[in-house]
């Protein structure tokens, strides 16, 4: 226990115990009628009030322990769901190049326009349709799990819907992983693609002009070889590795409760209520004084 606010054993005299056992225990073969019947157990739940039990947990999911604690006044119906696909925007990815790569452009009004970062991989890449397929199966998971977007709330879904949302994103999930395994050779292949493409089209301006940071390292004019390894060495320094970028790949959901404000603000029940016709509710949400129980029948022999 964290703190000793209340006691967490019970100490039992002989006849204390004699009295619990007596409560606990069935009838047995030679027990006499005055035997008393136990009181613990003696009522029996049917099945159909266990289908009934069962199936009103599945339509209003009680709040998880420690977050009924602490609110326990309402249970809504819905959640906020964030869906996001990382790191699969390869084409997108640029690269910060060095000034000194640049300096050979001797025109100022073009080397003002020029920009020092350069794209990692090339926009027509079989690898970029690849993520666009991701994304579009993203797309396809908020309509089959009902996901809705309410203009100025946020992304909302039924809680009873919770456990079949999260295992079409698990699923989904291992799609990513599969596919991140699948370009990390051929992501590879493309960004030294892009180094050399690179490489070959900086040379010549270095050569007509080489850099202070090229000229101060070398004897006597530099050599197009010298010039290319100088272009690939300020190249490591800036281009990422491969598994970097594989390892950003991932599908992050996050799942956050309604607050009690928001749940009772008019403009959201109405969007709920939009979002979802089908579900028979006049507020997305169910509310009470204290936690939501129902009497139990005594028990024979008391009252």
């Amino acid at each position: 226990m964290e703190r000793s606010t209340a006691p967490n054993a019970m100490r039992m005299g002989p006849d204390q115990l004699a009295q619990v056992v007596a409560a606990l225990q069935p009838a047995r073969p030679g027990d006499s009628e005055a035997t008393p019947a136990p009181e613990i157990g003696a009522i029996t739940a049917s099945p159909q009030q266990i289908a009934q039990t069962q199936e009103a947990l599945a339509a209003d999911p009680p709040q998880r322990f420690d977050v009924a604690r602490k609110v326990q006044v309402f249970n809504a119906f819905v959640e906020f769901v964030e869906l996001e696909l990382l790191g699969t925007q390869i084409t997108r990815q640029r690269v910060q190049l060095p000034p000194e790569l640049l300096l050979a452009v001797s025109d100022q009004a073009t080397r003002e326009r020029l920009t020092t970062s350069f794209r990692l991989v090339d926009p027509e890449a079989t690898i970029g349709k690849g993520a666009v397929a991701l994304r579009k199966k993203i797309d396809a998971l908020r309509k089959t799990q009902n996901l809705h977007a309410l203009k100025d709330f946020g992304t909302v879904s039924l809680r009873s819907n919770r456990k079949r949302l999260e295992a079409a994103v698990e699923a989904l999930r291992a799609e990513v992983q599969a596919f991140a395994n699948s370009v990390r050779e051929r992501l590879g292949k493309e960004i030294e693609h892009s180094r050399q493409q690179l490489v070959r089209s900086l040379v010549p301006a270095l050569k007509a002009k080489a850099p202070d940071a090229l000229q101060s390292g070398v004897v006597g004019k530099p050599t197009p070889d010298q010039i290319k390894r100088w272009v690939e060495v300020q190249l490591d320094r800036t281009f990422p590795d491969v598994e970097s970028l594989v390892r950003d790949m991932r599908l992050v959901m996050s799942i956050k409760a309604v607050t009690y404000e928001t749940l009772n603000d008019p403009n959201f029940q109405a969007a709920v209520r939009s979002a979802y016709p089908l579900v028979d509710f006049d507020k997305p949400f169910r509310e009470f004084s204290a936690a939501p129980s129902k009497p139990q029948p005594e028990l024979p022999g008391m009252g």
